[in-house]
């Protein structure tokens, strides 16, 4: 079998192409700019050292730069491992020495480091770019003659330390082909990005560019660049997550007039609030889609579907993947486990292979649905955060969702307590909005109260209010859950 590499399919495919590939503030490359940037890269890598086979680690805002310095060094055959830029330092150089990566690139407003070289490369950044050696004596790990490692992603760590998930050429070729059958991205398309590449890059900006699309980068999430990007580049995907799109629901900077392009609006990252995707709807006229991704697995499920009841799924199942629910209770919900093109490939740490891991092909996602009769389905929560309250199951994020349409309630987070006697019960910390604030602490719990036990069952009512002044995130935004 042949390898795969997946920078050399997306340049076969744009070869002759003529169309706009990035667009970063000021900053507008072609196609051929881009694998001619690529290509100058590529020759300053394997100047300094850099073969085949080694790892490096990337530290760089999202930029054109980002794209480029990327797709070069997947064409090397050397595996990417990203690192968020606002990642404290020491943590940044703990994971350096966790992973065991031979060079670290990285922009220099972002990170310093002794002995660093810099690179010439173009784009809108100013500040320098860099590389500095951290250990040639590594070597990372195999998978097999065909099977190039090209991405180790480690997860935002919401409950834990995470493994390191590795992604080959091979993998990433999959399923964003298995992805597009539903996103249909082609090369008439105009991609607004306002995501974290570090966290989302394979089934995105590799599915963008292998559809020969134009990525237009908005440069952070600040609304007055997004709404810029939406007024003069005529665009016609919005791939962003539920923070996002509520900012463009309650800000009148954002007018509908600028969404008059835009054929689709992908939601991900994190569950999409109902009242959320209604007020978008309401709004500008369609529909949100939300988006299930899965580092182990890729894109299986984008909501293809309008209808309101459907809101706050993720969807059916994309054509390639099967899915099975597991262990379900008298409700029917279940662990979600799933099987298609594009699975991992193995575990970094400790090292396991994925099919070593997986039975039959199926991954366990650790996450917990339920189906409807039109076998749509909707997350319910995670199996390990589920809180078992004198035997009956509630998931915070049930209940964290209702708690979000309270008018008090700003960011909910909601997890389980030991008791002596119930096992387990449901605590809230609640950071209120500030229109609660003539209200005093008493008050407002128990005006929290009443709103669960108007729109809750009686079990899931968290037995204990905490008011905090901030909810714990990993850098990808996610709730901190341990």
């Amino acid at each position: 079998m042949k390898r795969m590499n997946i920078t050399q399919l997306i340049r076969r495919q744009a070869d002759g192409f003529a169309g706009e590939a990035v667009v970063d503030r000021e900053f507008s490359a072609s196609y051929q700019q881009l694998f001619s940037d690529v290509d100058a890269i590529k020759r300053q890598l394997l100047a300094i050292g850099l073969k085949r086979s080694m790892a490096v680690a990337l530290l760089m805002p999202d930029s054109y730069r980002y794209i480029v310095v990327s797709l070069a060094v997947l064409e090397l055959e050397i595996a990417i491992v990203p690192i968020p830029i606002n990642t404290p330092k020491s943590e940044i150089e703990a994971g350096l020495q966790r992973v065991k990566v031979n060079y670290i690139l990285f922009d220099q407003a972002c990170y310093s480091r002794k002995n660093s070289y810099s690179l010439s490369i173009a784009g809108s950044g100013k500040a320098a770019f860099m590389i500095a050696l951290i250990s040639e004596n590594i070597t990372l790990c195999q998978l097999s003659e065909q099977d190039i490692p090209a991405f180790i992603r480690f997860s935002s760590g919401t409950t834990g330390q995470s493994k390191g998930v590795v992604l080959s050429h091979r993998a990433i070729i999959e399923r964003t082909a298995a992805a597009n059958k539903r996103l249909k991205i082609t090369a008439d398309d105009r991609v607004l990005w306002v995501l974290d590449m570090s966290f989302h890059f394979v089934v995105t900006i590799l599915l963008f560019l292998r559809n020969r699309a134009s990525i237009v980068i908005a440069g952070g999430s600040l609304p007055e660049k997004i709404a810029d990007a939406l007024q003069s580049r005529a665009i016609t995907v919005i791939y962003a997550t539920p923070f996002h799109y509520r900012m463009m629901t309650q800000m009148t900077l954002f007018e509908t007039a600028m969404v008059t392009d835009v054929r689709l609006a992908i939601s991900t990252a994190m569950k999409l609030p109902f009242n959320v995707a209604e007020a978008f709807s309401n709004k500008y006229g369609f529909a949100l889609k939300q988006a299930y991704g899965i580092i182990e697995v890729g894109l299986p499920f984008i909501n293809s579907s309008t209808a309101t009841d459907k809101f706050d799924s993720v969807g059916t199942i994309l054509p390639d993947y099967e899915l099975k629910l597991v262990n379900q209770d008298q409700q029917g919900r279940g662990e979600i486990i799933l099987k298609g093109p594009g699975m991992f490939d193995a575990y970094l740490e400790p090292f396991a292979l994925a099919e070593d891991i997986m039975t039959d092909g199926w991954f366990n996602t650790g996450d917990i649905g339920q189906l409807d009769d039109d076998g749509f389905l909707f997350i319910v929560g995670r199996a390990k955060n589920m809180i078992n309250f004198i035997g009956m199951k509630i998931f915070p994020d049930e209940v964290e969702q209702v708690l979000l349409t309270s008018p008090l309630i700003e960011e909910v987070k909601v997890f389980g307590k030991l008791h002596d006697s119930f096992g387990e019960i449901p605590v809230a910390e609640v950071v209120v909005k500030f229109s609660a604030d003539n209200l005093n602490e008493r008050e407002i719990v128990r005006e929290l109260k009443v709103f669960c036990y108007k729109n809750l069952p009686d079990y899931c009512v968290p037995k204990e209010f905490k008011l905090v002044a901030e909810i714990g995130k990993t850098v990808s935004g996610k709730i901190i859950r341990s």
